[in-house]
């Protein structure tokens, strides 16, 4: 858990969003974004007027304090992987890949290509062979969601992991770093990275009302579906898990 707060840490300081802790006392209202209206119909999340923005400056200690754990974070990220489909391991001691971490692989590639860590192009080629295998493997996802834990050789879903469920959460974490990549290097890697997002039907996930349809009442996401029996490739025999609530590993 060490580790993956350190990744988290770096990774937000690496981008440019660390501020010292207690500089201005604790967050107040003043300090709450907000999301503004924008001209396509969305909303962009806009920080109050006088609320200090990104980069900021920090001491020459913090600032080498800062630049080892990132560039170890990134280490991880870069060297810990499988060598058939790019994906870093979901911890050091285990052969099983998280899509979750995948997605902040992806980011993490972003962040090691701006600071010089490795080369742009040898940035792309690593997200374009992760999302390459990710999408020539169309076992490991149902409705265009990805199954929480995949076999890192074959990108197809792993039963290594201590649950088998089709995660949206971890899906969305996936989707993010999809994003980045996409915007960042562009042509085949945002090809293959918006063909994915694209294909994702969320609706698929939703709990609806007795009408068949959302409603404001009954609907909430769902965090996975499990299938009824899994082997390497992934039925469409499902079953459900509503809210939070998730069976034990075994016994499905």
């Amino acid at each position: 858990m060490l580790r993956s707060a350190c990744v988290l840490v770096a990774i937000g300081c690496v981008l440019g969003g660390c501020q010292r802790a207690g500089q201005d006392g604790g967050a107040g209202d003043a300090d709450r974004v907000t999301a503004v209206p924008a001209g396509d119909g969305g909303v962009v999340v806009e920080s109050p007027t006088g609320v200090s923005r990104p980069p900021f400056s920090f001491a020459p200690a913090d600032e080498a304090l800062l630049e080892e754990v990132s560039r170890a974070a990134f280490e991880y990220f870069w060297s810990d992987v499988h060598a058939a489909t790019g994906m870093v391991r979901d911890r050091s001691s285990a052969e099983v890949v998280s899509v979750a971490g995948v997605g902040f692989q992806l980011s993490a590639l972003v962040v090691g290509a701006e600071r010089g860590w490795v080369s742009r192009e040898e940035a792309e080629a690593r997200a374009r062979l992760i999302l390459s295998s990710l999408s020539s493997a169309p076992e490991n996802r149902r409705a265009g969601l990805f199954f929480h834990y995949l076999d890192g050789e074959t990108a197809g879903p792993s039963r290594e992991g201590y649950e088998t469920v089709v995660s949206t959460i971890d899906s969305a974490l996936l989707f993010a770093g999809m994003v980045t990549a996409s915007s960042y290097f562009g042509g085949e890697v945002a090809a293959l990275a918006d063909g994915m997002l694209e294909a994702a039907d969320w609706r698929e996930f939703l709990v609806v009302g007795p009408s068949g349809e959302p409603d404001d009442v009954y609907t909430s996401a769902l965090v996975g579906e499990r299938p009824m029996r899994m082997s390497r490739a992934a039925t469409g025999n499902c079953c459900r898990l509503r809210g939070w609530t998730r069976g034990p590993s075994t016994g499905w």
